[in-house]
């Protein structure tokens, strides 16, 4: 048997669900535990893409966050999908994926395996979508930086869709004065301590403008892969400090206008009495 025969009957023989797909992240082949699991054939699943056979809210979270993180990255660990089975029933699964490429780095296919959900995973899936429509800016990042999910919240205030921000790294989103504050090694620190609590930092939103944050933050271990991951929650305080700002140079202004106060009283002084000393003189005259 030629080697592409004998790795493509491993692969389909292989005891898990699974799934290859092409650079375009269109299906080439799947295993017999997948098309088992899911229903298709596998001549009816080549060629089309895992969004149209995903859930509506799947579908978008495939293509807003699992696809920018993979062309970033190059991998997914443990992300949660949603297909429909062929007989209409929705099959909720953990997809983890790997970037095949050969010896020159050119990029062959993308090879995924899934897990189904465990009720703990179903939760945890619950919580993501409570977290990303709590009215807060919240963003997660990994050990390496790169940013792993945002609340609409966040999106909203930094003016920016879901897939333009997945797997990029958080220093892309700051001012070259806080990515000072955050040098190679801070971060692993950082979670080493627990995390962040009201750290001053500035935020660059997509039109540049410039806002001022107190980033407080936690972090959190995967019970699967234990990998950690830091959960930032970020208060806009730019109106606040430029208030504080406006009422700081509002002081300066009467203590300003206090001291010429006193300087022109103490002028205005000197002026009577030399005028009432003239006077003394004046009527002390024998002219």
């Amino acid at each position: 048997m030629p080697t592409k025969d004998r790795y493509t009957w491993l692969f389909q023989h292989l005891p898990v669900i699974a799934s290859m797909m092409d650079e375009d992240g269109l299906f080439t082949d799947v295993s017999d535990a997948w098309i088992k699991r899911l229903g298709y054939e596998r001549d009816e699943i080549r060629g089309r893409s895992p969004m149209e056979i995903a859930t509506e809210s799947s579908a978008q979270l495939i293509r807003e966050e699992h696809m920018p993180a993979f062309r970033r990255t190059g991998q997914l660990d443990h992300v949660p999908v949603e297909f429909v089975a062929s007989s209409g029933e929705i099959v909720s699964m953990l997809a983890t994926t790997i970037a095949e490429v050969d010896a020159d780095g050119r990029f062959l296919h993308s090879l995924s395996v899934f897990n189904e959900l465990s009720d703990h995973d179903r939760l945890h899936s619950r919580y993501r979508d409570r977290y990303q429509s709590t009215p807060a800016m919240l963003h997660t990042i990994d050990e390496a930086g790169r940013i792993k999910a945002v609340s609409d919240h966040w999106l909203e205030k930094m003016g920016y869709a879901r897939e333009e921000v997945i797997g990029r790294s958080v220093l892309d989103f700051v001012t070259e004065e806080s990515r000072e504050q955050m040098p190679e090694g801070r971060l692993a620190t950082i979670m080493d301590a627990g995390g962040l609590n009201n750290a001053p930092r500035q935020m660059v939103l997509k039109n540049g403008e410039v806002i001022d944050v107190v980033m407080s933050s936690a972090v959190q271990t995967d019970p699967i892969t234990g990998a950690r991951t830091l959960l930032v929650a970020s208060k806009d305080v730019t109106d606040r400090n430029l208030a504080e700002a406006a009422l700081r140079d509002a002081y300066q202004e009467i203590a300003r206008l206090n001291h010429e106060l006193e300087q022109e009283r103490d002028y205005l002084r000197e002026e009577v009495s030399v005028s009432m000393n003239f006077g003394r003189i004046v009527g002390d005259s024998p002219a």
